[in-house]
């Protein structure tokens, strides 16, 4: 606690110097930063953004960087921090709707004069958030039996199907929820890669951790390559 009160009273996170994340969202970041080029799906407010480029930066590695929300409020808020901290060199932040990411990713396709393909596609897809009810424990009283079970799954089905569509030859998929939910984790992989769209993928790594008291909070990832 000392530690983390002196970073605040130092100024560092109004600078944009730090961004506060945990240690698990970290390692689903730090799956995405590779050379090459790297599509963000649900970006947010920018702080696995703030990790990546961060990282990239430290192992020098160039940045061709999208980064995608359906939020125009928060692709500001991602944009604000990155210029802050001076890590938005090589980061195009961006608002669409991933559902459709051909019409989402029009502009980048025109100027390319093709359908952009990307080294690493991350999905940070929207979930039912169950990995953080340590933090949030009103979360299970607004979820519903049909929205954990038929909604939310077919919603990031549909999402892993247009990230993969985004992924070049020998490239990373990196799919991540903060749901502890298998209906949301390994039951949305599981069909992505019976799929026509899954079948070129393999998985390569797989990562869930399940909140307990004191710890952090539970997220799930896998690593998928084509």
């Amino acid at each position: 606690m000392d530690d983390a009160a002196s970073l605040i009273r130092s100024g560092a996170l109004s600078r944009g110097d730090a961004a506060v994340s945990d240690v698990n969202a970290q390692r689903v970041a730090l799956d995405a930063v590779r050379p090459g080029s790297l599509l963000e799906v649900g970006a947010g407010r920018g702080t696995k953004t703030f990790v990546m480029a961060a990282a990239a930066a430290r192992r020098e590695l160039s940045r061709d960087h999208v980064a995608l929300d359906l939020s125009e409020e928060k692709c500001q808020l991602n944009r604000s921090r990155l210029e802050r901290a001076g890590l938005d060199a090589g980061i195009r932040v961006i608002a669409g709707d991933a559902t459709d990411l051909d019409r989402a990713l029009a502009p980048l396709d025109g100027e390319a004069g093709e359908k952009r393909q990307f080294d690493t596609v991350l999905l940070d897809a929207p979930c039912s958030g169950t990995g953080t009810m340590r933090r949030h424990p009103e979360i299970p009283w607004r979820l519903t039996e049909n929205t954990v079970l038929h909604d939310l799954p077919r919603l990031q089905r549909r999402l892993l199907a247009e990230a993969a569509s985004r992924v070049a030859s020998g490239g990373r998929l990196v799919y991540a929820t903060c749901s502890v939910l298998a209906p949301e984790n390994d039951g949305v992989v599981d069909a992505f890669l019976a799929s026509a769209e899954g079948s070129p993928f393999k998985p390569v790594s797989h990562s869930q951790t399940v909140p307990a008291p004191g710890d952090f909070d539970g997220h799930y990832h896998v690593v998928l390559e084509r």
